[in-house]
């Protein structure tokens, strides 16, 4: 900033330069001009060390109309990179800028010819923060991205499309295909910083390191495509049998060749995939026997019976790898002495654990039970001789577990009715929550109850929703409620019934 003193001095010398515009029309002030003295002098003094002033006395005698002589051009290109500089906080003008194109080329000629322009223009230049080489510093701030990426991420491969920085995937692919033309310097930075000029082939070693472990463990190539230990690995060798052998490099299909890897896609996976999940089945309830529509996985149980079906059709390794796991050729779902005795002794046990033998589906102590139960009294009843059914009979197996359920919440309203004298079940009612609806459900069905249900009901003396069950009509309603004095114990709330009374006069209720 300019003494305050000197700053008015330059202002009085520019409101003399402005009369002798005002007198003859230009700001060319001759040098031996004495109508104003030491105007002439002044005027020199502003053209021939122009990069002094400040960029805003630039401007004003620019816009004063100022002869500049010979820099008259190039002041004037300055002033408008000033300008774009103050809008974009750069002076990175791009070279084909749709607003100024020829301010573009202009900078990028200031560029070229650094060593060559004058003193005076490049101190104007630098002066504003004039960036001579923005390629280099552009890769400077990128390495220094990088840098930061490599600590976070402890690799310099960035992803595409990284949404935190999405150019600095495209500056490290542009690094790797113009590897050339880099200087040594910028070489020898990126190697320290153990930059990997080459992912794929490190992917394609470090993934065919982990498929030879692979089979070492299991005796073959195929990796499920969700293989839980190395999700990477199975995507890997599904993204290998899409991609076709022929389109694989040759060196990389030898080394495959050496490991024996099958390039039929679809069906190897889908078999291994299936087998795993046979594997994880056994070693959860210890058989192969899936259940045909298993619900965790109903396409395992369709799987497992087109192997036995099919087994003729199957490799030697299948076999033998099924047959190593303990897999069942064949099934005789009714044997007395194998599948139905043990599925029966599990459920014997079953039984002396909870009581009964409503084993719920699914159970995920033993799925496979939850369903042989629901077969008996289903698809599989006509099969079952008498002993097998007379032993169900024996441990209260329930043929219809719906009438049963009936039976038991009966059982349960015949003891409330013991402990109480009626069957009007409170609303907190918290011995037994389910109760009062079941109580509610009869009221509303008698009409559709059976007659042993009904009598067995009114041995209770339970009262029914209607005309005839014991109610009186509502004065304020008309529809059914308790009488009035059961409503006057709490013992039950009034039960609206959807019939209300026919309106009888003209509507005023007399």
């Amino acid at each position: 900033m300019q003494p305050e003193g000197i700053d008015r001095e330059w202002h009085e010398w520019l409101e003399r330069l402005g009369a002798f515009r005002e007198q003859f029309g230009h700001c060319q002030v001759p040098p031996k001009w004495t109508g104003i003295p030491g105007l002439a002098r002044w005027v020199a003094e502003q053209r021939n060390r122009f990069h002094l002033l400040d960029v805003d006395r630039l401007q004003q005698l620019n816009e004063f109309g100022f002869d500049f002589g010979g820099d008259r051009y190039w002041i004037s290109r300055f002033l408008e990179l000033v300008e774009f500089r103050r809008i974009e906080g750069h002076c990175n003008v791009p070279i084909h800028w749709p607003k100024n194109p020829q301010l573009g080329g202009w900078l990028s000629g200031q560029r070229t010819r650094k060593d060559s322009i004058p003193v005076a223009r490049r101190t104007l230049l630098e002066k504003i923060g004039m960036d001579w080489s923005p390629l280099e510093t552009q890769w400077n701030q990128n390495y220094e991205d990088l840098v930061k990426f490599k600590e976070a991420q402890g690799h310099c491969n960035v992803p595409v499309r990284w949404p935190e920085n999405p150019q600095l995937a495209l500056w490290v692919g542009n690094l790797r295909q113009r590897r050339r033309r880099l200087t040594p310097l910028q070489k020898r930075k990126l190697d320290r910083l153990g930059f990997d000029w080459a992912p794929g082939e490190t992917l394609w070693k470090n993934h065919l390191r982990e498929l030879v472990q692979f089979k070492k463990q299991h005796g073959h190539c195929n990796v499920p495509p969700h293989y839980a230990e190395n999700t990477a690995l199975g995507t890997w060798v599904v993204e290998l049998r899409e991609r076709g052998k022929d389109r694989v490099p040759a060196k990389w299909r030898r080394q495959l060749h050496a490991l024996q890897f099958e390039w039929s896609p679809m069906r190897e996976q889908w078999w291994e995939a299936r087998f795993t999940e046979l594997r994880a089945y056994k070693k959860q309830f210890g058989d192969c026997r899936v259940p045909k529509g298993w619900p965790p996985n109903p396409g395992l149980g369709d799987w497992v019976g087109t192997q036995r079906s099919q087994q003729k059709q199957l490799s030697a390794d299948r076999r033998r790898r099924l047959t190593k796991l303990g897999f069942t050729w064949r099934v005789n779902l009714m044997s007395p002495m194998e599948s139905w005795e043990e599925r029966f002794q599990e459920l014997v046990a079953f039984h002396q654990r909870f009581g009964h033998c409503e084993v719920p589906r699914p159970w995920p102590e033993n799925k496979a039970l939850a369903e042989w139960v629901r077969r008996q009294r289903g698809r599989d009843e006509g099969n079952l001789s008498v002993v097998q059914r007379q032993r169900l009979n024996e441990i209260g197996y329930r043929w219809n577990p719906r009438d049963s359920n009936w039976e038991q919440r009966f059982n349960e309203l015949k003891s409330f009715w013991k402990a109480n004298g009626h069957c009007n079940v409170p609303r907190d009612f918290k011995k037994n929550t389910g109760l009062r609806g079941w109580v509610l459900r009869q009221r509303y069905r008698k009409e559709t109850l059976g007659a042993d249900r009904v009598r067995k009901l009114d041995g209770l003396k339970f009262r029914w929703l209607g005309p005839n069950g014991g109610q009186v009509r509502s004065p304020v309603t008309g529809r059914f409620v308790e009488n009035e004095a059961t409503c006057s114990k709490g013992l039950l709330p009034a039960f609206p019934v959807s019939r209300p009374i026919a309106t009888q006069g003209n509507g005023n209720g007399k």
